[in-house]
């Protein structure tokens, strides 16, 4: 359904669930954080949730999925924020109640600003020791100069630092519109009932125009029928390949999943796969294949293999192998 206002809502009813959920996704991510803001999205993803004029107390929300046996969470992607909850059916409402004034009036009081703008630092200091994350970093930033896919997510105090409100507030307004979110519920409740809660407490989400950066899909700089190698010196003890792939515009063909069905034969462990020769020359473990990048317009396709000792010392050999088995799906 959508209501008048513009917001597409999922219904979902199940009597056997146990609890009662909602999650509302916003169309803005860190693509889309100012040059001189780095990190704003995720920013504000930890502010939207710390009181509201409605239920000003900053612990208002926490204290009443405490109190209901629930929980919530949120996260920042590269083109949308997500925030979710699930509490008891019979907190169900009071939290949609709280939940939602986020997305109508928020206070984003700036007492708790240098607090906040500490934890997303914090978050930075643990994915710099993570090595998956290192190795998405590097991949983003091998970006050609200026996309946005170089911009640094996370944030931290370097990026956040002085009075952050004033983007704060317009980065809001710009993107966080009905027209510009979807919501799903899922609850016992009946779907006439869950139809008449949204209306009732998402249906007075502010409609405002909201015009999204045209990013350019040609991420990377042209390779002219060459790669590029990366070696990345790892914190803990890890042996992999990653081959990415910039590809055709998927979103124009989702009937078909073209990245799904060439995962899914890429991926095949089965007799006569790619895996089982690289298995049977004693160089890798296991092998991963599918969609990149989430973004309408960044389009990838990538490769893992988790390399032996002996597929790490002669990887030539598997990219070798991996091209000539590609070679052999285009014949």
């Amino acid at each position: 359904m959508v209501l008048d206002n513009g917001l597409a809502v999922l219904l979902i009813h199940d009597e056997d669930v146990h609890r009662s959920a909602a999650s509302l996704s916003v169309g803005t991510g860190q693509l889309y954080d100012p040059k001189e803001k780095m990190g704003l999205a995720h920013y504000l993803e930890h502010m939207l949730f710390l009181g509201t004029k409605k239920f000003p107390d900053v612990e208002a929300f926490k204290k009443f999925l405490n109190e209901n046996s629930g929980s919530s969470n949120a996260y920042t992607a590269k083109a949308l924020t997500n925030y979710f909850f699930e509490v008891s059916h019979e907190g169900f409402v009071g939290a949609l109640d709280r939940f939602s004034q986020f997305f109508k009036a928020p206070l984003f009081d700036k007492k708790y600003s240098a607090r906040e703008v500490n934890a997303v630092s914090s978050e930075h200091d643990k994915n710099i020791r993570s090595d998956g994350w290192r190795g998405n970093y590097l991949q983003d930033l091998m970006a050609k100069e200026d996309h946005p896919l170089r911009n640094f997510g996370t944030g931290n105090k370097e990026t956040l630092a002085g009075d952050n409100r004033p983007a704060l507030l317009e980065f809001y307004k710009k993107y966080y519109a009905s027209s510009n979110m979807k919501l799903v519920i899922l609850s016992n409740q009946s779907l006439s009932e869950q139809s008449n809660l949204a209306r009732e407490y998402f249906g007075g989400i502010p409609d405002r125009a909201v015009t999204l950066p045209v990013i350019d899909p040609d991420y990377r700089d042209p390779l002219n029928n060459k790669y590029r190698l990366l070696k990345i010196k790892t914190i803990k003890d890890v042996r992999s390949l990653s081959i990415e792939f910039p590809t055709i515009h998927l979103k124009d063909h989702l009937a078909s999943k073209p990245a799904t069905l060439v995962g899914s034969v890429i991926g095949y462990e089965g007799k006569g796969s790619l895996l089982s020769k690289l298995k049977e020359e004693g160089l890798a473990l296991g092998l991963s294949a599918g969609g990149g990048y989430s973004h309408p317009s960044i389009n990838s396709f990538s490769v893992s293999i988790s390399l032996t000792q002996k597929g790490l010392e002669e990887y030539e050999r598997v990219l070798e192998l991996l091209f000539a088995y590609i070679q052999l799906l285009k014949d």
